[in-house]
């Protein structure tokens, strides 16, 4: 295989090296905002048969005849203006601005509801970067496991922030939380991949620790994600690739109103032809959903922005345990809307209005085990803001209303799963009422230093929801250069309803303290990190100590980032203290981006971390009701790490200019040495130790979008 790929990347990268030619490269931007302009036509006027276009970064390469005299390029974009220019030289990157092209029908600016918070963001994460992102598969979530802050341990969408469990990172979009965050999940909540289209999204704001309570819901990590506010390019695009078929619409309706709407359709054939041995596992998946999105520009100071998700989809694993091996069947409908209404004032003043429906119903089966689960859940919140230069203040109030109708049958006993064994019924209907106020205000008391404080306080409705309060306070000061410090410290509290975490409502209390350092020169970013949680559940405590370095450098052809952290993190229940699963003692990430001159685009991403711990199981006794072994492990101060894990994924891209638009072919290799990555012990049904269960082995994928 690595031949096959060697092969491959030679092919691509002799495919323009021509004899008696010289190069000229450049990059293209817009003119007011300073943006890339991705797929841009550049033409030698002298022979428009010699053209190219620009890359996912705004640059461009285009080989001429090495006797031409008089060179002049013609440079076309859709919804810009056309420019002429005349090369003089080729030692330099030629840097070209592009005006956007004026439209005679009116032209309505709106200023979106700034975000109170925004200096205290440790991470944003644009949409070039997600797209750009060797690990994030055009996935915005998993851009966000790039980051030194992820401290995931499995393969999944899902995503532990700063050694806390993937259940307490939550997900915001639009100002509104959204709970339901993954496709082609379990009955655990772990998903492949997130719901969220790129392709709609302006900006991710990360909040690994001491997530902002403007928010709230939030006991860990916050994931804030924000659609663009209009789309000015009109455009299509249809993606095929070995897993899926799908296509996006963006449309400028008028000067007022724009809308994207994508569909796709994915199924597992095409994995599972070109990678039998990495899912010989896997019986069948199949899913379907689609978007829309609009964005009205009402007035000049009322904006509406209308977002609806729907999703169809069926997975079908076999999966085996000590005393049943079996298909394990999922099947999921799901249809989820969120509407925006903003209102500028004269004064800085905005008022916004939010509002989220989400609608599921869920099947799960494996062995005497099934679940199902419909779910209804309303979110509506009401905010007020005046935003000033010295102090600005945000309040507002939100209620959040659930409804939970589960019933199915769970085992008797954990150790007995087979279709054979007793199981219990059980059946669960209720409702749950959250309101919530929240005040934030913001001191800026020079141009170095700004200071936040926050308080959320929940109101109790019922027996399951009590009254609980949480607060916090943020800091951040610039230093010399492009420096800067944030402190944080907080006590957060999130309210669980029964399902995939716990089985009962739940409580959750935290306090957090971190202290985030940054610094960017030219093209150096350096980023680092040390906090510290304490997580109370019911029994016992989660106690978390850690620490994260980021370096990145970012060139004209090259892009390079390596990480290291390291994360303590141990439950103490009063007798014992014992790690949790996202205690690491290491975690490195390397990725590397180069961009060949011929529109080629190879990407490698490495991860290597230290192994999980584990509870072997210490010996077993027959239980004579299901004739099965039934396990006793050792005790969780004796457990042990599993070997390290290691994982090397590489993908080349090529950009090519197809009449009026852009075709990107790419080919991408996860696990490319087919490390056997060891994700947790394998036993026999009387529970001998017969080896290891492993992480996915390689995965090839192909696929173009147009």
């Amino acid at each position: 295989m690595k031949i096959k790929i060697l092969i491959c990347l030679c092919f691509l990268v002799t495919t323009n090296m021509l004899t008696g030619q010289k190069t000229i490269s450049g990059n293209l931007k817009d003119k007011n905002t300073n943006e890339v302009l991705i797929g841009a036509h550049i033409y030698l006027m002298s022979d428009l048969n010699i053209n190219t276009s620009s890359d996912l970064d705004g640059n461009f390469d285009l080989s001429i005849p090495a006797d031409q005299e008089k060179i002049e390029l013609l440079i076309k974009y859709l919804g810009y203006e056309e420019k002429l220019i005349e090369v003089n030289h080729f030692d330099s990157i030629l840097s070209i601005d592009l005006l956007p092209q004026p439209v005679k029908i009116e032209q309505v600016n709106i200023v979106s509801t700034p975000n109170i918070g925004e200096e205290f963001v440790v991470k944003e994460i644009s949409k070039l970067e997600i797209y750009t992102n060797p690990n994030s598969r055009a996935d915005p979530i998993r851009a966000v496991n790039s980051l030194p802050a992820s401290t995931s341990t499995d393969e999944s969408a899902n995503l532990s922030l700063r050694g806390s469990p993937p259940g307490e990172t939550s997900f915001v979009l639009n100002r509104v939380p959204v709970e339901d965050a993954f496709r082609l999940d379990q009955s655990n909540g772990v998903g492949q991949f997130s719901i969220f289209n790129t392709s709609m999204i302006s900006k991710v704001d990360v909040y690994p620790s001491n997530p902002p309570l403007e928010f709230g819901g939030a006991s860990s990590g916050l994931i804030s994600i924000f659609t663009e506010d209009f789309n000015q390019i009109n455009s299509r695009s249809i993606n095929v690739t070995m897993a899926s078929v799908g296509f996006k619409i963006d449309q400028s309706l008028n000067a007022r109103n724009s809308i994207i709407s994508y569909a796709n359709y994915s199924f597992n054939q095409g994995l599972k032809a070109f990678n039998k041995s990495a899912f010989e596992n896997l019986i069948s998946f199949n899913s379907i959903d689609a978007g829309n999105y609009w964005v009205s520009n009402i007035s000049e100071n009322l904006k509406l922005k209308v977002f609806n998700y729907s999703l169809i989809e069926n997975y079908n694993y076999l999966l085996e345990h000590p005393s049943h091996q079996g298909p394990s069947t999922q099947s999921k409908k799901r249809n989820l809307s969120i509407i925006n209404l903003e209102k500028r004032f004269d004064k800085p003043i905005f008022l916004n209005f939010n509002q989220g429906i989400n609608f599921s119903e869920a099947t799960y089966q494996f062995g005497n085990t099934t679940h199902g689960s419909k779910k209804k859940d309303f979110f509506s919140s009401l905010n007020l803001g005046r935003y000033g230069d010295f102090y600005s203040i945000r309040t507002g109030i939100s209620f959040d209303i659930d409804f939970l109708d589960n019933e199915g049958a769970y085992a008797r006993y954990f150790w007995a799963l087979s279709d054979h064994h007793p199981n219990v019924e059980y059946a669960l209907i209720d409702s749950y009422l959250i309101p919530e106020f929240n005040t934030y205000q913001k001191f800026k008391f020079t141009d170095k230093i700004v200071l936040g404080i926050a308080d959320r306080r929940t109101i109790a409705t019922s027996k399951n929801v009590g009254n609980f309060s949480s607060s916090q306070i943020n800091l951040s000061y610039q230093l010399e250069g492009k420096q800067s410090l944030k402190f944080a410290f907080g006590k957060y509290h999130k309210f669980f309803l029964p399902g995939e975490q716990f089985n009962f409502p739940t409580l959750v209390s935290s306090r957090h303290y971190s202290l985030d350092y940054s610094y960017q020169h030219e093209n150096i970013n350096l980023n680092a990190a040390v906090y510290a949680k304490n997580t109370s559940y019911e029994n016992e405590d989660l106690n978390i100590l850690g620490a994260e370095l980021f370096i990145q450098y970012t060139g004209i052809d090259l892009e390079t980032s390596a990480s290291l952290a390291t994360v303590n993190s141990e439950f103490n229940n009063g007798e014992l203290v014992y790690p949790s699963e996202n205690d690491i003692g290491f975690f490195f990430r390397h990725l590397l981006k180069y961009k060949f001159k011929n529109s080629i685009e190879i990407n490698s991403v490495l991860f290597l971390r230290s192994g999980q711990y584990i509870s072997r199981v210490a010996n077993t006794i027959e239980h004579p009701e299901t004739l099965t072994h039934q396990p006793n492990f050792d005790i969780r101060s004796n457990m042990e790490r599993l070997p390290n894990y290691s994982i090397w994924d590489l993908s080349i891209s090529k950009l090519t200019d197809v009449k009026d638009g852009v075709l990107i072919l790419f080919i991408s290799a996860s696990n490319v040495l087919d490390k056997k990555n060891v994700a947790g012990i394998k036993y026999n049904e009387e529970y001998n130790d017969i080896g290891y269960n492993h992480f996915n082995r390689r995965v090839i994928f192909l696929g173009t979008v147009y």
